[in-house]
């Protein structure tokens, strides 16, 4: 089965429109928001301090990655 990425900003409708996406065809939604927002609060930052992170760190940005 493909997979099908929406991105875009925090708070822009991702999920509102992934819910009535995925089940519309057929398919699992994976919600990756919850895992940004969880990484960022175990290094104790906000969600745009932990993102500047992952801009500033290749190696990090590759954790998550294989995490997602």
């Amino acid at each position: 089965m493909p997979i099908i990425a929406i991105s875009g900003p925090p708070s822009s409708g991702k999920t509102a429109l992934a819910n009535k996406l995925a089940p519309a065809l057929g398919y699992e939604n994976f919600y990756m928001g919850a895992i940004f927002r969880e990484l960022a609060a175990k290094a104790g930052l906000s969600l745009e301090e932990y993102y500047q992170k992952l801009s500033d760190n290749p190696e990090l940005e590759k954790s998550v990655d294989q995490k997602q």
